[in-house]
Order: structure tokens, then sequence, then C-alpha cells
């Protein structure tokens, strides 16, 4: 998403934002005290990501994951950050003062249907900031602006935290058939989003 910035300003245009408000299609947001960028990630990012991942507390490796994880293979962290930013896009927030990347919301496009799965995780430090909620906002206004009609994504029934989370974005939560560990969340982009919640 966004275009890379041209070399030189033409003739009568405004110039280019200074170093610290990129000129990409990155927002710069202060939450608890600090700086952070947002924007969509990128093949570059594929060091931070590894290192955001092995911050990453138990808990919420199993609640992102759905089974214990301590790392994941180089290929799966090259995947997930090689993304196209049509059929599946990812958003990531950065810590200026340490370029840590602290959080991040994805979605994959279900092929043959105008839905998109979500996922999202946040640096235990980051969370009850927010923050997940500034990610949210912007993943489902992208949802919104490529066509899809709703967003889904499968939340572990004992993760209250998330279920609380989902619930005041305005997703509708329903039990799997046949599931009885896991909750889908639904949220349809025919309307506004929720109230927002404590991300």
């Amino acid at each position: 998403m966004g275009s890379p910035a041209a070399n030189s300003s033409p003739p009568n245009s405004s110039p280019p934002s200074p170093p610290d408000r990129p000129a990409d299609d990155t927002e710069r947001v202060s939450l608890g005290g600090e700086w952070l960028q947002i924007r969509p990630i990128r093949p570059s990012d594929a060091r931070a990501h590894r290192e955001f991942v092995g911050r990453l507390s138990p808990a919420d490796l199993r609640f992102r994951f759905f089974t214990a994880v301590h790392e994941l293979p180089e290929e799966e962290i090259t995947r997930l950050t090689s993304v196209d930013h049509i059929t599946e896009t990812a958003i990531i927030a950065i810590r200026e003062a340490s370029g840590e990347t602290v959080g991040v919301v994805r979605l994959a496009c279900l092929p043959g249907r105008r839905e998109g799965e979500f996922a999202i995780v946040v640096q235990e430090d980051m969370q009850r900031k927010g923050l997940g909620t500034l990610l949210m906002r912007r993943l489902i206004g992208w949802a919104r602006r490529h066509g899809l009609a709703r967003m889904i994504g499968e939340v572990l029934a004992e993760n209250a935290e998330m279920l609380k989370f989902a619930s005041h974005l305005g997703f509708e939560l329903h039990r799997e058939p046949g599931a009885p560990d896991v909750v889908e969340a639904r949220l349809a982009l025919n309307g506004p989003a929720g109230p927002g919640g404590a991300g």
C-alpha cells in the first residue's frame, strides 16, 4: 500500500514531509507516553518480526497460533512479512525509540468469498493501551476499501480478553459447531465499526 516517495518534488508541489513524519502509508501516533509508527508490513521487517515473536508470552503465542509455539521457522517469518496487500495484508506497530515491532494485525481474503479472516497479537507491555483498537480499526478500513462484506476470526473460548475486545469492536460471537473450544467472531462491513475496546 502506498507508493515510494519520489526523489524530488515537481514544481509548485508541497514540500516533502520531515523525516519523522514519513510520506508513505505510515501513521505516527502517541500511546502510553511513546511514539509508534503504524504501517503495512514489508519484507524488510522479517528480522524485527522474528524478534517480536520471540518476545511474546507463551499465552499470547498459544492464543494466536492455537498451539504451544516457541519460535517460527524462517520460511514462516518470510511468508508473514511478504504479503501483496491485495489478497492479504498485515499492519504493524513499531516503537520509534527502538525500532521494535510491538503489534501486528493481519487479514487474508478468502478465495471466492467477500470475506477475510483476521488475526491480531500485541506485545504484552503494549496491551490495554488502545493499540489493538487502533490496529483493528485500520484493518477494518482496509477491508472496506477492498470491497469485503465481512471479517471473521477464530478465538479460543478461554481467551476472555479477546472475546470482550472483539465484542466492543462490534463483532458478533458465535460458537463453532463441534468445536466447543473455539468462538468465531464476525463483523459485517456494511455499517460503522463498534465503539471500540481496550486493545
